[in-house]
């Protein structure tokens, strides 16, 4: 239904008001200009003491305890009740096609005295937004800039209006909804986070699966149904100027005589929805509002947009019932009886003599007291400096491994590159990343180098089995295509147990790659996975191994380089450990490695541990590879303590870097329906950071595809024929295959856009943030960004599984004023990583600040959010913020 069906009825439990409010006139110079009503709050009281005084600072006084009681009371009743709740016995609904005329759909609005209407696309069967006032102005907007295009508007329709929104740089389309059966402190939310002044109710035929439009829920009504029914808001006594609620600054205003294009273009440039009207000595004599752009253009003639808001204002109907007002004595028991009793959608906040002090909205009134208290917002304590927090990190923090046996599908080759995969790359780039890559994993350990040989290729079974990858100098010659500056980490053969192997193929690495390319090399990928006869498990046998060969490795890689190449690679170039937790017979990870004396030669230049904290492996732990479980950030916290600190702990200690050199969600290729999904977005944001905290100098995250020969139990497998059965866990399926269908980009890419953009700046240091009580500590995570010892970011995930039929959306709001304004006037903007839920498996519905990358392009428009007066930053279950404290790193936008 549209908004004024929705307001016309009375609400539950009392009839339709029919009192008239009061009003008085003020003076005015011109008996030609429209003289409004004036309605005040106080008008509707029974004769009361005013409030007066200012906020209170010391202990709570009665009157602080029982504004207190009424918010509770408040926020308990939303919670309480349904937004199906509100709904009138009987109202009409219109809803519009959106291959409607633009002109048609403004004529019918006006027919039927309405200023909104839902939309429906019907060649998808879906929801499509809601149409307001605001698109109607921005369409005249458009026209303004662009004259030309005027002889058009006829035949506009409402599914080009994301076009001109998009032409002149304001918000899309509102098309946020509820469930009718969800709570109105859901609806509330859910129209601050989007910023929107009414939502619709929009429901799902359990027969068909399709949505159906139910009803539009404003602002409006559902503080009207408090007023009804919550005897309670007479206990809210405190006045406006102690409760700091409205907007107070930098308020937009004209006089009688400005013309009303001028208005227009201050509602569209602040999106806002209403303009007060001051005389000369800056007295309020009127409001110019959105909805009053409306009667000028019916009928589709533009003329009387040349008009002066005065006479634009003399076209108002009989009926319009006036300017609300009040003062800053006035209280919120005063507001919610005035809307009880009367349609009001703002009040005007003025002094004794009229003038215009500020603008209390019922946007506002919902902000700042019905949904906003002592248990409704969590204060997030941010330390000032750095001192506690992480070592410094660069932009190539987040890396990659890509496991070599499927290069060629994964980025084609020197002459043939795949353009999907380096889109996604330099697209990391743009936003300020700069990944090492590491092409790495089982298959490194059956790779050769032939110098005959062409691009990689696999010899493998039927099933899919990686025997042998064979490697000549066209596969390093492929590393030039990468991003400028990439650097690479060379693999080497240590499984075939052939140093002649492992050698050529570190010299054929600094022979036919770019010279400065190489940062590492890495002998072996795991080698707690070989037999167990090569060493006997014993550690001292493999490190003595590993010593004999790397040395004779790097003698035979310095004479290729050369003396002078030679010394500026260095001696420290070598990758220890390669391992992953498990338990077995072999001990090589650093806390073992390191007694050993494996760095007794300086060779060490990172010791490196694998991460999987879950598993497809087999049935038994497939079964815990699931959405819940992963997101679980106390259980991921608690694995990274138990399992791979320890042995990171020691190469700290004895003054080494350590990193994650491989890792992912959930081994063995990942679960599907799990990890090709939304909530692998959201592990690898958690993962990330909460290594970035216990000093990983680097994490990889493994791309790859099912290894036959990994398990005999696994989930996953190779397509037929043995072709490629990309991990679900991947990023992006890089090729069309018959097991994952078409090449695309999956839902966890745009969770690399939120890390590159967070590691952008050289030397940040993280702390970890306390999670505030009463916030759940399982599925919650904050983390503060730190350059030169200042404040630079922060990073907020509430990582609580939202899906389509919960009954909450776990929407978490944080209070962070305290560090994004200041007194010399700092504000925060964020950007938001985001899906409609969180088994989401459509990239295109996925989105890093309102932006989809399906193609590895940015798909929509750029959205950063600023952060409100208020500081309030709300984070929706299954959702990730980073806040910015410099608007200048928040507007990466170039891919």
């Amino acid at each position: 239904m549209a908004e004024a069906d929705a307001t016309a009825a009375g609400p539950l439990n009392e009839p339709a008001p029919t009192h008239s409010p009061s009003t008085s006139t003020p003076s005015s110079t011109n008996a030609q200009q429209p003289s409004p009503a004036f309605v005040a709050p106080s008008d509707y009281l029974r004769p009361r003491e005013r409030a007066h005084g200012s906020k209170s600072r010391g202990p709570m006084s009665p009157l602080d305890h029982e504004q207190l009681e009424g918010l509770r009371a408040i926020r308990e009743f939303l919670k309480a009740r349904t937004s199906y709740d509100v709904l009138p016995l009987s109202y009409r609904l219109i809803v519009f096609d959106t291959a409607l005329l633009v002109k048609k759909s403004l004529n019918i609005l006006i027919q039927n005295g309405i200023v909104s209407a839902p939309l429906w696309d019907s060649k998808t069967s879906t929801f499509a937004g809601l149409l307001t006032t605001s698109d109607y102005i921005n369409v005249i907007q458009y026209y303004w800039q662009n004259p030309d295009a005027l002889a058009q508007v006829d035949q506009f329709r409402l599914n080009s209006l994301r076009d001109i929104e998009k032409a002149i740089g304001v918000q899309p389309i509102e098309t946020v909804s509820v469930h009718p059966l969800q709570s109105l402190y859901t609806a509330c939310r859910r129209m601050l986070e989007s910023r929107a002044r009414r939502i619709p109710l929009v429901d799902v035929d359990d027969e068909t699966q399709r949505a159906m439009i139910v009803s539009v829920l404003t602002q409006y009504r559902i503080l009207k149904f408090v007023a009804v029914n919550v005897k309670d808001t007479q206990n809210l006594r405190k006045p406006l100027r102690d409760i700091d609620c409205g907007t107070y600054g930098d308020l937009q205003t004209a006089t009688m005589e400005t013309p009303v294009m001028d208005v227009i273009h201050l509602l569209v440039k602040y999106s806002i929805s209403n303009v007060p009207i001051l005389d000369s000595d800056g007295g309020v004599v009127n409001v110019f509002e959105a909805v009053d752009v409306i009667s000028l253009i019916k009928g589709g003639v533009y003329d009387d947009l040349n008009l002066t808001v005065g006479e634009a204002l003399l076209k108002r109907s009989e009926d319009f019932p006036g300017i609300f007002t009040c003062t800053l004595n006035d209280r919120l028991d005063s507001i919610f009886d005035t809307i009880r009793k009367s349609r009001v959608h703002r009040f005007v906040v003025i002094d004794e003599d009229k003038k215009l002090k500020g603008l209390l909205t019922l946007t506002r009134i919902v902000i700042c007291q019905p949904l906003v208290g002592d248990d409704g917002v969590f204060s997030l304590e941010v330390p000032k400096t750095a001192l506690g927090g992480s070592i410094k990190h660069d932009p190539t923090f987040v890396s990659f491994s890509f496991e070599p046996a499927f290069w060629v599908e994964f980025f084609g080759n020197s002459s043939s590159p795949n353009e999907l995969a380096f889109n996604l790359l330099n697209c990391i780039v743009d936003h300020g990343g700069q990944p090492t890559i590491r092409p790495g994993g089982i298959t490194m350990d059956s790779m050769m180098f032939n110098a005959s040989a062409g691009d990689p290729v696999r010899t493998t079974n039927p099933r899919g089995g990686v025997y042998r990858t064979t490697v000549g100098p066209a596969y390093y010659k492929s590393w030039l295509n990468f991003p400028e500056g990439t650097k690479f980490v060379s693999t080497l053969n240590f499984g075939n147990d052939s140093l002649d192997i492992a050698r050529d193929l570190a010299v054929a690495s600094v022979k036919y790659a770019s010279n400065d390319s190489i940062s590492f090399f890495e002998l072996g990928n795991e080698p707690t996975n070989y037999p167990s006869s090569r060493w006997k498990n014993s550690t001292e046998a493999y490190v003595q191994q590993w010593k004999n060969w790397t040395a004779q490795i790097d003698a035979a890689v310095n004479m290729t380089l050369g003396a002078d190449a030679a010394v500026e690679f260095g001696s420290e170039r070598w990758w220890a450990s390669s391992a992953t937790t498990d338990q077995t017979g072999l001990e090589v990870l650093p806390n073992a490695l390191i007694p050993a004396e494996i760095d007794s030669r300086n060779q060490v230049a990172d010791y490196s541990i694998h991460s999987y904290p879950f598993s497809t492996c087999d049935l038994a732990r497939a079964e815990l590879a699931t959405i819940q479980n992963i997101l679980n950030q106390t259980e991921l916290a608690r694995y990274a303590d138990e399992d791979i600190y320890p042995s990171a702990k020691a190469a700290l200690d004895a003054g080494n870097r350590w990193i994650i050199g491989e890792f992912n969600s959930i081994s063995c290729s990942g679960n599907p329906n799990v990890s090709d999904t939304f909530a692998q977005a959201l592990w690898v944001v958690q993962s990330e950071l909460i290594y970035a905290v216990r000093n990983a100098s680097a994490v990889y995250l493994h791309q790859g595809a099912a290894l036959v020969f990994q398990s005999s139990q696994q989930v996953n497998s190779a397509g037929q024929n043995g072709s490629p059965g990309y991990s679900t866990y991947d990023m992006f399926y890089p090729q069309d295959s018959e097991k994952r269908g078409p090449a695309r980009v999956l839902p966890s890419f745009s969770s690399q856009l939120f890390m590159a953009e967070a590691f952008a700046i050289p030397e940040t240091r993280v702390r970890q943030l306390e999670t505030p009580s009463g916030i759940d500590k399982d599925y919650f995570s904050a983390y503060a960004f730190y350059v030169n010892d200042k404040l630079n970011k922060l990073a907020i995930t509430n990582s609580k599984p939202y899906y389509a039929n919960s009954t909450s959306n776990f929407t978490v709001t944080l209070d962070i004023s305290k560090y994004s304004h200041s007194k010399n006037g700092t504000r925060a903007w964020l950007k938001r990583l985001s899906a409609p839920y969180v088994n989401e498996g459509n990239a295109n519905k996925t989105t890093w600040a309102g932006q989809s990358y399906s193609q590895g392009h940015a798909t929509g428009d750029l959205l950063v959010e600023a952060i409100g007066r208020d500081g309030l930053v709300h984070v929706r279950g299954s959702e990730a913020v980073l806040v910015f404290l410099e608007k200048r790193d928040a507007k990466m936008d170039v891919c």
